[in-house]
């Protein structure tokens, strides 16, 4: 399994994309890139598409995405 580890910026951005695989993720990603015009948010979403690609879609599957605010219930 990969070491990969998002930063909270990121897995904020990309709860905002949940989709079943990595490869549909990672291009609506891409497309969304094109159209951000502040730098930070692009830097964010560069190191976040970064990141996904180094994960295997069974690594994928495993992950989620909650905004950091989020909490989990234990129901």
């Amino acid at each position: 399994m990969s070491k990969v580890s998002f930063t909270v910026e990121e897995v904020n951005l990309l709860a905002i994309f949940q989709k079943t695989s990595k490869a549909s993720m990672v291009r609506e990603l891409r497309e969304m890139e094109a159209e951000i015009k502040d730098p930070e948010m692009k830097e964010i979403m560069k190191s976040a598409i970064s990141k996904l690609e180094q994960v295997t879609e069974e690594e994928f599957a495993s992950l989620e995405f909650f905004p950091a605010d989020y909490e989990k219930d234990d129901e």
